[in-house]
């Protein structure tokens, strides 16, 4: 059906089809854990599937899901079939719920799998908005090749839906992505996907599992609907007024990893390279540039035989999102704040990268350990720089109970990297890349020549073999006099 062409789904192999499939590649049967999916997928349909820390959570909660679909343990228990999670933009949420829709039948052949993207739907056209959540649920399967049957005049989707997987013998997992989208409009479908939602996670039929995605800091505030009682979240997520408490009916918040800026092993894996001494120092370049994260690393290989202009636009200040922040007076205060608070605690660490002139020594962003001796921001920290922010009046005193949001929002528009959240709240505060926090200090009219070289050093770190060189010297070949630093 053309109303739903941006939803994707899986339908289970035949007996037949599975026995082929498992005689042809062994190593896909009995699989348990994520480890076991991504070494029998290492590759599918010309996709790499990443083996990082936040891919391995994905698919552990998504397997669990599946496995106790396919063995009948959600039967009869109320409560127990859903899930929330939450993780950083960029991490690879997305990728690996449309990877693992198209996968799950080739090790769980009970199972269909309908994946359904919020931000697709909010913003594909007027006939996204004639449906509710159990509708294009019923759809979907319909193109799955299943019979479900039409919804009566005096029948309600939901009862139609459950009613029939269980007399048809049907497990459906179903993976909701940019849930937190939803909440940005208020729409009467919109209303009643999210009462299907509620529905869905308090049925005992057995039959369905849902699990939600989402990329907003925000997303335990929605499901839970405790942002309600602040009106800047409300005022974001308009939705959530009158919203049903999604946790209230146990979608249980399953935080997934958020790779850290200093998280070398996870730029090693989406680049394909052994953690080992060699590589560390053309690892650093690379994690240095963009962070860590498999969409920011994916976006400087790719482009890393262009120019700078990557790192610019990598910027959030690059963004409509990420620039609108700056109009916003006590968080650009905070921010600016916090960015410089990171600079002084690890003054000690920056001084190794320049010489008594002030001019930048690049080459030594490869050859110092960085990511060991860097540190973040305590939350304590930021909490004693947001008190002085109230002190000083550059934030007003009806906004003083906004800190943890205006951190959330932060991280949501890729200022920050935050770690460690908990009730929302996070312990550990890191900018969204080194090259983010170090290039506050330099000079506007130096900073397209900077990001030149950065990336140059990262192109001629590889060869045209694809081995990477470990001699920082030859990393920093062809380097210049460096820059000046403000």
């Amino acid at each position: 059906m053309e109303e739903v062409r941006d939803i994707f789904g899986s339908a289970p192999l035949t007996g037949l089809e599975y026995n082929l499939n498992i005689e042809q590649n062994p190593s896909r049967k009995d699989i348990r854990t994520a480890a076991e999916l991504l070494d029998a997928f290492p590759l599918f349909e010309e996709t790499v599937i990443y083996k990082t820390q936040a891919h391995l959570g994905i698919y552990d909660v998504l397997l669990a899901h599946c496995r106790n679909l396919s063995s009948g343990k959600y039967k009869g228990r109320r409560g127990e079939c859903c899930s929330t999670l939450v993780g950083a933009k960029g991490i690879g949420k997305t990728s690996s719920l449309q990877i693992f829709t198209k996968i799950c039948k080739f090790m769980i052949p009970n199972v269909h799998v309908v994946y359904v993207n919020f931000n697709n739907i909010c913003s594909s056209g007027p006939k996204f908005l004639e449906f509710s959540l159990i509708t294009l649920i019923m759809n979907q399967l319909r193109q799955l090749g299943l019979v479900v049957p039409e919804v009566g005049e005096e029948e309600a989707p939901k009862d139609v839906l459950l009613t029939y997987l269980q007399t048809a013998d049907i497990n459906v997992l179903v993976l909701i992505d940019e849930l937190d989208q939803l909440y940005k409009t208020v729409l009467p479908v919109n209303e009643i996907t999210l009462h299907d939602l509620a529905c869905l996670g308090n049925q005992p039929t057995g039959r369905v599992s849902v699990v939600l995605c989402g990329s907003s800091g925000m997303m335990e505030d929605l499901i839970t609907t405790n942002g309600v009682k602040d009106i800047n979240i409300v005022a974001e997520f308009p939705l959530l007024k009158g919203a049903p408490n999604l946790n209230g009916t146990k979608y249980i918040t399953k935080r997934v990893y958020s790779a850290l800026p200093t998280d070398l092993g996870a730029v090693a894996i989406v680049s394909r390279m052994e953690l080992n001494d060699a590589n560390k120092p053309w690892l650093r370049l690379v994690a240095f540039a963009g962070g860590c994260s498999a969409r920011t690393t994916g976006q400087i290989l790719n482009d890393s035989g262009a120019n700078g202009s990557v790192l610019l636009g990598l910027s959030p200040d690059s963004a409509l999102s990420g620039h609108n922040t700056l109009n916003k007076d006590d968080m650009n205060h905070l921010r600016e704040e916090i960015i410089k608070g990171l600079y002084k605690k690890n003054n000690a660490l920056f001084k190794q990268f320049f010489d008594s002139n002030g001019r930048a020594l690049l080459h030594k962003l490869a050859i110092v350990n960085w990511e060991e001796q860097f540190q973040p921001l305590l939350f304590a920290e930021v909490n004693s720089i947001w008190k002085k922010l109230i002190n000083k009046k550059k934030v007003r005193k009806e906004d003083s109970g906004k800190l943890v949001y205006n951190l959330l929002h932060l991280s949501d528009r890729c200022w920050l990297t935050i770690d460690g959240v908990v009730d929302s709240r996070p312990e550990r505060i890191y900018p969204f890349s080194m090259f983010h926090l170090l290039k506050q200090h330099i000079k506007e009219d130096a900073l397209p020549e900077a990001s030149d070289q950065l990336i140059t050093y990262i192109s001629q770190g590889a060869s045209a073999s694809g081995k990477y060189l470990s001699d920082p010297k030859l990393l920093a070949g062809g380097c210049g006099d460096g820059w000046c630093w403000s």
